[in-house]
């Protein structure tokens, strides 16, 4: 329990410094083990905000969440890039009315290096 409340100080205090002085701070958090026994993360499984792992004032205090998932399981026989292609999707928010949707998608084609859409790369 102690890693817990160390985390939900750091957060709190990280909270206190970017309201008072307006910065932005990126904080990249890993996620827990499924409890349900279902789909683990690599396989492709969406990514909520209570999957953070440590402290839930990570989620609480956070002006946006944004997860990338991936299938890093794929079959690569369905489709070469299966395992490429990554989804961003935004969890949280504190500047719209949209929570928990997709906004983008991007691919990675290994033989050429290239980053962008699925439209621009295929």
């Amino acid at each position: 329990e102690g890693e817990r409340k160390d985390i939900d100080k750091l957060v709190t205090r990280m909270r206190e410094l970017i309201n008072r002085t307006g910065v932005g701070i990126v904080c990249v958090s890993h996620l827990s083990n499924p409890q349900d026994g279902g789909a683990k993360y690599e396989q492709g499984r969406p990514v909520q905000r209570t999957d953070l792992r440590g402290s839930a004032s990570l989620a609480q205090l956070s002006d946006n969440i944004i997860s990338i998932e991936g299938n890093l399981t794929a079959n690569s026989d369905y489709s070469p890039y299966e395992k490429c292609k990554r989804k961003v999707r935004c969890l949280k928010t504190r500047y719209g009315a949209e929570q928990e949707v997709v906004t983008d998608g991007y691919l990675w084609v290994p033989e050429t290096g290239r980053i962008g859409t699925y439209q621009e790369i295929l």
